[in-house]
């Protein structure tokens, strides 16, 4: 995998988990976060409790509606 997040887009993501409460919203944060630095769906379900599934979708998501996708 190869980094698709420029330094806007990572700081905006950073600056947002520093203030969300919620746990599923921050999940899909650190999802995006570590896929931007070459980490394996298997290697994130391992860190996060979260299924392979999962994680597939919350990329997915955020390739194509941003942040709030």
């Amino acid at each position: 995998m190869y980094k698709f997040l420029n330094k806007d887009q990572r700081q905006e993501l950073l600056d947002e988990l520093q203030i969300e409460r919620s746990k599923r919203y921050a999940d899909r944060i650190r999802v995006i976060l570590l896929l931007d630095d070459n980490q394996t769906y298997k290697d994130i379900s391992k860190f996060l409790f979260l299924d392979e599934g999962s994680i597939a979708n919350y990329r997915k998501r955020y390739m194509e509606g941003g942040i709030e996708g």
